[in-house]
């Protein structure tokens, strides 16, 4: 059985918020869990055989979790060292739908440490005016150009899948 680890992080300000969840989640199912602590996500992903998060990041490659909770890239680091010291393989995949999600080489290349498959985003996931859903980059192996590198156009760059 695949155990996914599914996150809804911070969604404050996002329209349609409910809506939008389901519609990226499709018929998926798995481990929910809303807004928990980064020691929580941390535990979890250890744990975890897949991941989906869904909710706001930054430039810092860091994930919103709630107010004032994140998850940050040295976080990831240390799920990446537990799995490993623990005899874990890597997670199935991790689909990522925070803006600058993938927007650096260094964060794609660490969440493929974590994952065999990511998705990601290398600016922000839509548009509100005209409102639009930018597409998600798909990573199979590590990448040296930076994907963001492109300001608005890597929005709309189709992501290679290498």
């Amino acid at each position: 059985m695949n155990r996914l680890l599914i996150v809804r992080g911070d969604e404050a300000r996002v329209p349609f918020s409910n809506l939008a969840f389901g519609f990226c989640l499709g018929r998926r199912s798995g481990d929910l869990r809303v807004q928990p602590t980064c020691t929580e996500l941390k535990d979890a992903l250890v744990e975890a055989e897949g991941f989906f998060f869904y909710g706001h990041g930054d430039k810092g490659g860091a994930l919103h979790l709630g107010a004032c909770e994140y998850f940050h890239q040295s976080d990831l680091d240390w799920v990446i060292a537990e799995r490993a010291r623990r005899g874990k393989q890597k997670l199935t995949v991790a689909e990522v739908r925070a803006c600058y999600s993938g927007s650096k080489a260094e964060y794609v290349n660490r969440w493929l440490e974590a994952a065999t498959v990511v998705h990601c985003f290398p600016n922000v996931t839509a548009s509100p005016m005209p409102p639009f859903i930018h597409p998600m980059h798909t990573y199979l192996a590590p990448i040296t150009e930076e994907p963001g590198r492109g300001g608005f156009w890597s929005r709309l760059k189709r992501g290679p899948k290498s």
